[in-house]
């Protein structure tokens, strides 16, 4: 196999995600879908969740280094439904109740890095399975 990024050091992106492997296959799809193609990868139990944490700087040392080193231009910080690092889908009345908390969550952690890392993007993705937990669809967080 060729290493093909052997003449450069930067990367277009860096993506805070859970380390959930049901979604990751899907995510990296969308991104290069959307030509996101070389990223750093932060996976972490939560994404948001650990951004939120005040008792962790874990991510936020991350993009740091994913700043410095890559000379990132976005950030993208990815939830997903049914994260068990939030208690599940079984943790919410509804699957509306358990979306609308996790888009705050994004929003929140959104904010936080806005004020911590200067990039020139911060997205949020939030990444749900349909009622018969067969199709992911995303939703974009601004």
């Amino acid at each position: 196999m060729r290493f093909k990024y052997q003449k450069t050091h930067h990367c277009k992106a860096a993506i805070v995600l859970c380390m959930d492997f049901r979604f990751w296959e899907p995510v990296i799809e969308y991104l290069k879908t959307n030509n996101i193609n070389d990223f750093d990868i932060i996976a972490v139990p939560g994404a948001a969740k650990e951004i939120l944490d005040p008792k962790s700087n874990l991510v936020e040392k991350s993009l740091q280094v994913s700043s410095r080193l890559h000379c990132i231009e976005q950030i993208i910080i990815i939830n997903h439904a049914d994260c068990g690092a939030y208690g599940g889908r079984k943790k919410f009345d509804s699957i509306e109740q358990e979306k609308e908390f996790q888009l705050k969550q994004i929003k929140e952690a959104m904010n936080k890095i806005k004020q911590q890392i200067e990039v020139k993007k911060i997205k949020g993705l939030y990444v749900d399975l349909d009622k018969a937990g067969e199709k992911i669809n995303f939703a974009q967080v601004n």
